[in-house]
């Protein structure tokens, strides 16, 4: 599934980081101790766990952010 205007936040996030790291989805699979399958189940926008993204962005050297707000 392409990243799009409806896609998590999340997954656009780690697509992004990742390329910018050029890294491959393997690669970075690598790094996290994930396996290459959760890393596109994650760019594909379907759930995760908070562990895992925390895995990602320290393997990438990034801060994981969570905010829940109400809307304005």
């Amino acid at each position: 599934m392409p990243l799009n205007n409806h896609s998590l936040p999340s997954a656009i996030a780690v697509v992004k980081a990742r390329k910018k790291a050029k890294l491959t989805q393997e690669e970075l699979a690598n790094l996290t101790g994930l396996r290459r399958g959760t890393i596109t189940r994650i760019e594909n926008g379907q759930n995760t766990s908070v562990e895992s993204l925390e895995r990602i962005a320290k393997a990438l050297n990034m801060e994981l952010n969570i905010t829940i707000s109400d809307k304005k």
